[in-house]
């Protein structure tokens, strides 16, 4: 099992300046085709159903692009495993359901196989389900990391050396009622077994999360020849990005977040209806983003979320990097499309 994302290369570019370079407009759009059934999407909870977290398969798994999770809040919060075959789009592999009685499964990421996905629901705690989904057609289940609370509503995972020179894993959880973050660490070769090796170690209150709700949170680690610098990825559902650095010092100090960079002005999808980051290589990032909800709506018109039964779903994913675009558009079929954009 993979246990590590790749690593930005400091010595030839920085997570700031990737980001930099990529066009806000204008993304590369897949459609995702599935005929797995999914839970219903009928409006209860007094909360609209969305997509909410893309975590794409990070690293360089082939060669095709469009793999990985994609996270959903309906009736049972569910996460979608989709691949792409070359040359062809790519297709849902498999629908999971973590926990019927939790609805909300909320923005997510993967680090090497593990994928890390928070549920919330009602008046119960929270908590974040671990999955191998080395294959994405057949998920394994890990373990579960209860949370201090009801909310886990994004998540980020990623690996990186501390001051003793130990690769460490770190997992962040927002807790959007207070806009706080639970920053958990664990020794790296441990997270993928079947068992919690996560410990609290510090919950974060300060001001930097403050504002609009984020969607989804991704942690990068950026090697530098001073050491690992661990960036936090923050996708707001207003469009807007917000690059922060986390503090891996231990002391009272650690997981404290200092503002790097606001980017705005994104167009071409719609972060509400699910959005993540990939780290391709240790020079690429890319965005995912999702424009329209599953019953082929546009971006958030709930009156429409109306699906009575249970159906496949199609996505579109619109990606952007700093390479290319392509565009196919997304309909609405019985076998419903949702459009997933790259930027890229």
């Amino acid at each position: 099992m993979l246990l590590t994302n790749p690593k930005i290369n400091g010595s030839t570019t920085s997570v700031q300046a990737i980001i930099n370079g990529i066009p806000k407009t204008n993304p590369a759009q897949y459609l995702v085709h599935g005929t797995i059934t999914i839970p219903t999407w009928t409006g209860i909870h007094g909360f609209s159903y969305h997509y909410q977290g893309i975590a794409p398969y990070n690293g360089s798994g082939g060669p095709t692009i469009a793999n990985g999770c994609i996270s959903a809040s309906s009736t049972s919060g569910y996460f979608s495993g989709f691949s792409q075959a070359q040359g062809s789009n790519p297709t849902v592999k498999s629908v999971v359901i973590p926990n019927s009685s939790y609805y909300h499964l909320a923005g997510i990421q993967m680090l090497g196989d593990v994928l890390a996905a928070p549920l919330e629901g009602e008046d119960v705690n929270a908590y974040v389900a671990f999955y191998n989904v080395g294959n994405l057609a057949a998920p394994v289940f890990l373990y579960n990391l209860d949370m201090p609370g009801k909310k886990a509503s994004a998540v980020g995972i990623c690996t990186y050396k501390d001051s003793s020179g130990v690769e460490t894993a770190m997992l962040v959880v927002y807790e959007y009622d207070h806009r706080y973050m639970y920053i958990y660490t664990a020794p790296a070769g441990a997270i993928g077994g079947t068992s919690s090796p996560w410990t609290l170690q510090t919950t974060y209150q300060g001001t930097a999360l403050q504002g609009d709700q984020f969607q989804c949170f991704s942690l990068v680690t950026q090697s530098n020849s001073s050491g690992d610098v661990v960036y936090l990825a923050g996708f707001r559902e207003d469009e807007e990005l917000h690059l922060y650095t986390v503090n891996t010092v231990s002391g009272s100090s650690f997981g404290n977040l200092t503002a790097v960079q606001v980017w705005t002005g994104w167009s071409g999808s719609n972060w509400r209806n699910g959005v993540g980051l990939q780290i391709a290589s240790s020079t690429v990032l890319r965005i995912f983003g999702t424009e329209e909800d599953p019953n082929g709506n546009p971006a958030g018109n709930t009156s429409n979320y109306t699906s009575t039964s249970s159906c496949g779903v199609d996505a579109s994913v619109h990606l952007r990097d700093v390479k290319k675009s392509i565009c196919r558009t997304s309909r609405a079929t019985p076998q419903r499309d949702l459009t997933v954009h790259l930027l890229r």
